[in-house]
């Protein structure tokens, strides 16, 4: 099993003002939580603590997909493969429905299930045939319990099914597609499937190019990255589904009744959906204690955060995080977040962190 570093280090980040007045905090403490050499993305958190994190399959194979951080020696931590070793191992030409081809999302719903997506388009070549999935594990058991399978008109050969939210109230699973441009509804009882907005403006890049840790993001062959539909979350009473596309600057949010109401044609639901700020380049968001809209941002490798009415509170730090990537809830209410380094590609300038923070 590979190892993962937890460390104990405070670093202090000042919070600064903004056009909708001055935060209610004055410092932001962040924690670094625990590090390591193996790329992450995704993070959840359960009820009674445990961390999940997931490696997605883009360049070197990860010696785990989806992996438990076991903590409990201070200052190590190990990797276990979770829910097992198979779930874990897959190969080409293995069957992609029973294996993790290539995971980039994690969350927990209310009842503490962990839900894993696995977009399985290894280093974003394609769709691996009846590999996208989205699939569940009972936590108090270790197992899995469900998989929903996206087959290819759901899930195109260009897609990469990037983030999911789950709304346990409503039985519904929202997920967005960064390799196309999309959101999807899944009715989680029915197990009925809609791919909606496909392709429109308002899930698509925005055209940008951004500017991460100094210099133009570009792919290797000197292209300038889009990437579509990409960072989501449903708001604590899961009437507002907000998200974002990574190569853009406007976050927007439609109503989850709309996204569920089938006789509203594309455009009439088009209409439905609100700019609601301008936060520029994004990854993850998630909601927070105090009904507050998280929001991880890239260019600047700071943490911002929303509200209606408040508007983007824009905070100054003494440091600046490596591709702030996915956030996470912890039970006491804190908050983590995991840097990936994207923008530097195969040789990263640093270990890939965890941070944790009091919102």
């Amino acid at each position: 099993m590979s190892q993962v570093r937890v460390l104990p280090a405070l670093l202090t980040l000042f919070l600064a003002g903004c056009a909708g007045g001055a935060p209610e905090k004055p410092v932001l403490v962040l924690e670094e939580f625990a590090r390591s050499e193996q790329q992450w993305t995704g993070i959840a958190v359960s009820r009674t603590g445990r961390v999940f994190v997931c490696y997605p399959r883009w360049g070197a194979v990860p010696a785990v997909a989806v992996s438990e951080l076991l903590l409990q020696a201070p200052g190590k931590g190990t990797n276990r493969p979770y829910p097992d070793v198979a779930w874990n191992g897959w190969r080409p030409g293995d069957d992609p429905r029973q294996r993790f081809v290539c995971v980039q999302a994690l969350w927990i719903d209310g009842r503490d299930h962990l839900w894993i997506l696995d977009p399985a388009s290894p280093g974003f070549a394609g769709t691996v045939p009846g590999g996208p999935k989205l699939v569940r594990v009972d936590l108090a058991a270790d197992r899995v319990v469900d998989v929903i399978g996206f087959p290819p008109d759901l899930a195109p050969t260009g897609s990469y099914l990037n983030d999911v939210r789950i709304d346990t109230r409503g039985r519904h699973a929202y997920l967005t597609d960064s390799g196309l441009g999309a959101i999807l509804v899944v009715d989680l009882e029915t197990r009925r499937i809609r791919r909606l907005l496909s392709e429109h403006p308002l899930t698509r890049s925005e055209g940008i190019t951004l500017r991460v840790g100094g210099g133009e993001w570009r792919l290797p062959d000197g292209r300038v990255p889009e990437v579509h539909a990409d960072g989501i979350a449903l708001d604590p009473e899961d009437e507002w589904l907000y998200f974002q596309a990574l190569s853009g600057r406007n976050l927007r949010r439609v109503r989850t009744k709309d996204l569920r109401d089938e006789s509203l044609a594309t455009e009439a639901l088009a209409e439905r959906v609100e700019t609601v700020a301008a936060p520029g380049p994004v990854d993850g968001i998630a909601f927070g204690p105090g009904g507050w809209l998280w929001l991880t941002s890239l260019e600047t490798g700071q943490l911002f955060r929303w509200k209606e009415g408040r508007g983007v509170v824009a905070p100054f730090q003494s440091v600046w995080l490596a591709w702030p990537d996915s956030l996470a809830v912890g039970p006491d209410g804190r908050m983590y977040v995991t840097t990936a380094r994207i923008h530097e590609g195969s040789a990263p300038k640093g270990p890939y962190q965890i941070w944790v923070f009091e919102p």
